[in-house]
């Protein structure tokens, strides 16, 4: 099947996939179900010591896994020892692509940490002759230059929020906070954390101008009524949205 150019303006979109008490996050189950209900879905990837590109959100596996590691600094075959809490394991993003094979589109959400060009370099490998729909979002400003670069069609994404807990430079929570990179970014739409939907000042709308709003992450009907006013479209959890 094929979507609308901008699908990302339009259809809710399946946070880690469609998962649930029964279904982990970010698993080929939960991305197989979002399939099946025809969302596209978002989706974390990041690098193993070896340099295989995983589908994980954490830093550290010891959340999802019960087990302690840094991504970072154990191999594939270390890290696909570990379970899930469904008991599922943790793919490759070759296996959700293998998976979906363009059912419905997908954001890639690359988890730089230290910016060094590895990550997306590996991406671009994987998903250049991907036969399917995908955006890039992410927070790192070089990780969504890079992509503009080189791969200038792919839609693009710039995520911003309040970055409370966030472990990252304060120069860097400014600048993304008040989308200052707009201009040189040139993305297709903004990811903002929804709770800064109605805080947005003049200056900074004026900033954003016709880019859409895509409001992150929304985890209710009460909540998606709420932003429904304010942005083109949300990404979900823990609820079935109606595809408007």
């Amino acid at each position: 099947m094929i979507f609308e150019e901008d699908w990302y303006c339009h259809i809710p979109i399946a946070h880690r996939g469609l998962y649930n008490d029964e279904i982990a996050e970010n698993s080929l189950k939960a991305f197989e179900n979002a399939a099946n209900h025809n969302f596209p879905m978002e989706l974390d990837v990041m690098l193993t010591s070896d340099g295989e590109v995983v589908v994980f959100h954490d830093i550290n596996s010891v959340r999802l896994t019960g087990a302690s590691f840094q991504i970072d600094e154990i191999t594939f075959e270390q890290l696909s020892k570990l379970k899930l809490p469904d008991g599922q394991s943790i793919p490759k993003l070759v296996d959700v692509l293998d998976l979906i094979r363009g059912r419905v589109p997908l954001i890639i959400e690359p988890k730089v940490k230290n910016y060094n060009g590895q990550l997306e370099k590996k991406l671009f490998d994987i998903l250049k002759d991907y036969n399917g729909q995908f955006a890039i979002q992410a927070f790192h400003p070089q990780t969504l230059f890079w992509f503009k670069r080189k791969m200038p069609d792919i839609p693009r994404g710039l995520l911003s929020g309040t970055f409370d807990g966030f472990a990252m430079p304060l120069w860097q929570k400014i600048v993304l906070r008040n989308l200052m990179l707009i201009p040189l970014l040139k993305p297709n739409y903004i990811g903002l954390e929804y709770k800064c939907l109605q805080e947005l000042s003049p200056k900074i709308l004026r900033k954003i101008g016709t880019v859409p709003i895509v409001a992150w992450t929304i985890d209710s009907f009460d909540k998606y009524k709420s932003v429904s006013n304010h942005c083109s479209n949300i990404i979900f959890e823990n609820f079935i949205p109606s595809k408007v």
